[in-house]
């Protein structure tokens, strides 16, 4: 096969410096050649060499389909219908919302009302509440000494 290709291109090389005519008759000696050698090759198609080398008739019929569209973000978890939600959600325990002061679902971070209002403490009303506290204690303490 070798000797072949290195006399095929040596051939070449000494016509590319000749004339065109000694290279259309190399051209046209080749074609015969192939003819004669292989007749069925040349008339058959691509199909039909295929068929020959595979040894077996293909189907004009398509039965392959192509593959389902598959999601491929977020596989593996399963949307949940509201039905189910809500069942899931009743099975919970309640919580003490520190917010809203309820038992429900949620709870101070995820309350539905955030801004409860609550009255103001000041300084001052706990240092009242403080000297009422400790004037009570002197007059329980004054109330003892007198039963005394």
């Amino acid at each position: 096969m070798t000797k072949l290709w290195s006399e095929v291109h040596e051939t070449m090389g000494v016509l590319l410096g000749r004339e065109k005519e000694h290279v259309e008759d190399l051209c046209k000696l080749i074609k015969e050649f192939r003819e004669k050698l292989l007749p069925s090759v040349s008339a058959m198609t691509k199909h039909q060499e295929l068929q020959e080398l595979l040894g077996c008739a293909t189907n004009d019929e398509i039965t392959i389909l192509p593959p389902k569209i598959s999601k491929n973000k977020g596989s593996g978890k399963r949307m949940l219908s509201n039905k189910a939600k809500v069942v899931a959600c009743a099975r919970k325990p309640k919580r003490m919302c520190n917010n809203c002061k309820q038992m429900a679902h949620h709870d101070k971070r995820n309350c539905p009302n955030p801004f409860v209002e609550r009255p103001p403490q000041n300084v001052d009303d706990e240092e009242e509440e403080e000297e009422e506290v400790e004037e009570e204690e002197e007059e329980e303490n004054e109330d003892d000494e007198l039963e005394d």
